[in-house]
């Protein structure tokens, strides 16, 4: 996990710095930082944390040397895995884990600051950048249980990933102009391309931040997140995630005991379950097991004792 996150961020780094000239110190100073941060994520996969953090803060020291907007970003990439890697190392460490969280949220904001806002290519790969970061930053708040600090990060997550997506209709529409006007497709393909639709991140997002509403009891704020994810999820090729956000949508609602509005929403969920060959998925169990619950709650025992003899069949024919 750990390894993924660094490849992400370091991977977004050398992307938004990589046709940017800089004095041959400079270069060098980013070939040390990289050398760290390389050095600490081979120590976190083999789970020697303090030899991690150690060389997480030695890129944080590197950083501090680099002109503003790259070493507000380096530096914040550094913070954020020394934050994990004290994360990593047990509840004892959770404090210095939150601080060194915030610093590398608040490191990031810096370098928000410092990009070219009129350049859409460094918009849309900035953005990107600063969500895969906050969220991660939130992640750290939510295992030690500060729901409302993660909520603040996940909810920036959610306008990184919308400037995003704002960002990638741009280059699209800049590749079409380049087409028309010389061909030159491929060049503006790759930057778009580069980083994978911000659509489904933004709809991912929404429903991360839906389920942490939920697990607070924020049902009114978790069905306005799975609505979100719904309406980006209704058009998308694999229909799993829509069909999943129609049944969490309607737990939303019976959770309110709006069951007049939970209870079609169950009904869609299942028939696409049907539809698509799923009812045999743990996903379209659960469902009806929670559309017996409302119909239960509505007085209607009969159904709701043959959907959970239903329910009961399909898992233990799964079981089997």
């Amino acid at each position: 996990m750990i390894k993924r996150r660094a490849i992400w961020i370091i991977s977004g780094l050398a992307f938004a710095f990589l046709f940017a000239p800089a004095p041959a110190q400079e270069k060098a100073q980013e070939k040390d930082w990289y050398s760290a941060m390389n050095a600490g994520t081979a120590a976190m996969e083999k789970h020697e944390c303090a030899e991690a953090q150690r060389h997480f803060q030695d890129a944080d020291s590197v950083a501090g040397g680099l002109k503003h907007g790259e070493k507000y970003a380096q530096f914040s990439a550094a913070m954020l895995l020394v934050a994990q890697a004290c994360n990593a190392q047990g509840k004892r460490d959770e404090p210095q884990a939150e601080m060194l969280a915030q610093r590398a949220a608040d490191g990031m904001d810096k370098a928000l600051h410092a990009y070219d806002a009129n350049s859409t290519v460094e918009q849309f790969h900035r953005l990107g950048l600063v969500a895969v970061l906050f969220d991660q930053v939130g992640d750290i708040f939510a295992a030690h249980q500060k729901p409302l600090e993660a909520e603040k990060f996940y909810q920036r997550v959610i306008k990184a990933l919308s400037g995003a997506v704002e960002a990638h209709a741009a280059l699209l529409h800049e590749m079409e102009s380049a087409r028309k006007a010389d061909g030159n497709e491929e060049m503006f393909r790759f930057l778009v391309l580069a980083l994978v639709n911000p659509r489904d991140k933004l709809a991912a997002a929404d429903e991360k931040l839906a389920r942490l509403y939920f697990g607070a009891h924020k049902f009114a704020d978790a069905g306005a997140a799975y609505e979100a994810a719904l309406k980006i999820n209704e058009n998308a090729a694999d229909q799993h995630n829509f069909v999943m956000d129609l049944s969490n949508l309607a737990t939303c609602y019976a959770a309110q005991a709006q069951y007049d509005k939970a209870e079609p929403l169950y009904q869609r969920a299942l028939e696409l379950f049907e539809k698509a060959n799923w009812m045999e998925k743990p996903e379209a169990i659960s469902t009806m097991q929670l559309y017996a619950l409302l119909l239960k709650k509505t007085g209607r025992e009969d159904k709701a004792k043959a959907m959970l003899e239903q329910a009961a069949a399909l898992k233990k024919k799964n079981s089997n």
